[in-house]
């Protein structure tokens, strides 16, 4: 997830990254990437109890 935010990061334009932005993807890269990977890890294991189970 890491490579694929910095491959879309490196395509955007030099003006894009102004003083807010550079701390708003400061943020999502550390905190939000993070934030979403625990989710999918967090509803795999019932996801697969729940598809084995029966």
């Amino acid at each position: 997830m890491y490579h694929r935010l910095g491959d879309h990061l490196a395509r955007l334009p030099i003006g894009w990254y102004g003083a807010g932005r550079v701390g708003e993807v400061s943020v999502l890269a550390s905190r939000g990437v993070l934030q979403a990977m625990s989710v999918v890890v967090h509803l795999l294991a019932p996801f697969i109890s729940a598809c084995a189970t029966p």
